[in-house]
């Protein structure tokens, strides 16, 4: 019985139950009540009629008595039923408290277990934050780079959208300019904690997922591609506005130390998405939904890890900058032109001109702590 009262789908059916059971039992103890009194009825008459004839007829008063001792038997039968529905009446009536009791017991511990989980929540999202702006601030305690670095939003794109391999797409001229270890190109998976700092950082699965094929298992494999970077100095390049390939400068590879961890869901989404499918070994499994909501899920829950990796900013090449600029494809000079048109008309509609209306959106690869880890995945706001 208790452990029908402890669940919270059954326990209410259950009271409903016992709750119509005695409606039915007091419905027929009502009717056992009036039975007695018909018979009872009879029998005064039955005396009625004995006293008013007398006894003149034998076989009728004979008769009379077999129905009086029936009568009598009936009786007593119809009273022990009655002492029988009483006492289940007031058995049930004892046991349906018994069980409100017991109901109201559970609810006020399911209330507060709830108080409890919701403080829970809170105190971990507060530690999780804490531990995040931290690792912020000892990014942005690293050494500044000593020449002059231009701001990530002066910069213009030099390679089109969605290019998965900026080596293949730079000049000789370019090539040559670039530093002895070469450009590193994280697709979507750098970021900066805000939009002034310079040092970023880049994030890269710390295990690589092989599908089930051809009857074998699954299988995961340690992903290198990080450790094999630290120490370089490398011309980075990223995904900025409009998702165009943009330089950003020179940097060095450090490790994080025992910087913390984020949560999965505090970064934003397009490096999650990114991380999702490079954990995947190939194309073709990365292609597949289910095979992706399950490294979500792996990676929500803290299965499944990333390695960090420092971006300390030592500098910008301003003559590989340059060689960019002269080697763009036509439509981005195009598209370049239009910018600061199309910028002046969004300050416009968003009321920024004067400094009122809608906040302004934070850019794709920087994350946002106060957003709500919560959110549904896959959605286009940032954590």
């Amino acid at each position: 019985m208790e452990s029908l009262l402890s669940d919270p789908k059954l326990g209410p059916e259950m009271f409903k139950l016992l709750e119509t059971k005695l409606k039915q039992t007091s419905a027929q103890l009502e009717e056992t009540i009036q039975k007695n009194e018909t018979l009872q009825r009879e029998m005064d008459n039955l005396r009625t009629n004995k006293v008013t004839q007398g006894g003149s007829d034998d076989t009728h008063c004979c008769n009379s008595k077999k129905e009086l001792t029936h009568l009598r038997s009936e009786k007593q039968r119809l009273n022990s039923r009655i002492v029988v529905a009483e006492s289940s009446h007031d058995d049930q009536t004892s046991q349906i408290s018994e069980l409100k009791q017991a109901l109201s017991a559970k609810v006020a511990e399911i209330n507060h277990q709830k108080a409890q989980l919701k403080d829970y929540r809170q105190a971990l999202a507060s530690s999780r934050r804490d531990a995040s702006l931290d690792c912020s601030g000892r990014l942005a305690s690293l050494p500044q780079p000593e020449s002059i670095v231009p701001s990530r939003h002066s910069l213009v794109p030099c390679l089109p959208k969605r290019c998965r391999d900026p080596s293949a797409a730079l000049t000789s001229e370019a090539k040559a300019l670039c530093s002895s270890d070469g450009i590193l190109y994280f697709c979507d998976r750098i970021a900066w904690y805000s939009d002034a700092d310079l040092h970023g950082f880049a994030l890269s699965p710390a295990s690589i997922y092989h599908v089930a094929s051809n009857g074998g298992p699954e299988s995961w494999t340690s992903n290198n591609e990080i450790t094999d970077l630290i120490g370089q100095v490398k011309e980075v390049f990223y995904h900025g506005a409009g998702h165009k390939v943009h330089y950003v400068g020179t940097f060095k590879c450090a490790m994080m130390g025992d910087f913390p961890t984020l949560d999965f869901r505090h970064l934003p989404n397009l490096i999650r998405e990114e991380l999702i499918r490079m954990t995947l070994a190939t194309p073709e499994s990365a292609n597949i939904p289910g095979e992706r909501r399950k490294m979500r899920k792996l990676y929500n829950n803290g299965d499944t890890k990333w390695t960090f990796m420092a971006l300390q900013c030592v500098g910008f090449n301003q003559k590989l900058y340059d060689a960019l600029l002269a080697a763009r494809p036509k439509h981005l000079i195009e598209a370049e032109t239009q910018l600061p048109l199309k910028r002046a008309r969004q300050e416009a509609d968003n009321g920024q001109t004067h400094g009122v209306g809608k906040k302004a959106k934070k850019t794709p690869n920087v994350v946002d702590f106060d957003a709500n880890v919560s959110e549904t995945e896959g959605s286009e706001s940032e954590i």
